[in-house]
């Protein structure tokens, strides 16, 4: 990047970040990250190089694991659908307080419902269904 895509300025400096692929994923980190900032404006852009393939290999890997999803987990998978806590309550037949209970490490999420998301999720994003771990070593 050469120019501020804002204001036009060519006075833009670069720094180097290690961040979080997701904030709900905080155990997952991307080294390489680019933060410019715009010496005329003010700006700050936070650059993510090659972010698409890595979000789905994450995807990928976390639909594969053989252990129950973590809350965060269990969050970041209803994100990737779209949907809202009250929405994914509705379609799984269960109260809005429950999904919160789940996403906030209040209760573990049901084996069912972690099964039924993973399922959710492959479909809606094409993952075969060989790379969706659907018996849970813990119950």
């Amino acid at each position: 990047m050469t120019r501020c895509p804002h204001c036009g300025s060519g006075a833009l400096s670069a720094e180097r970040l290690v961040r979080p692929v997701a904030d709900a994923l905080p155990g997952v980190v991307v080294d390489g990250l680019e933060r410019w900032t715009c010496g005329g404006c003010g700006e700050v852009m936070d650059v993510w190089p090659r972010a698409a393939p890595l979000l789905e290999l994450v995807l990928r890997l976390v639909l594969a694991k053989g252990s129950r999803l973590s809350p965060a987990e269990f969050r970041w998978l209803r994100e990737r659908l779209g949907w809202k806590s009250n929405e994914l309550a509705a379609r799984f037949g269960v109260t809005p307080e429950i999904v919160s209970k789940w996403e906030r490490g209040r209760s573990r999420v049901s084996s069912q419902a972690d099964r039924l998301l993973r399922a959710l999720v492959a479909l809606h994003r094409g993952v075969p269904a060989e790379g969706v771990c659907l018996a849970l070593a813990d119950g």
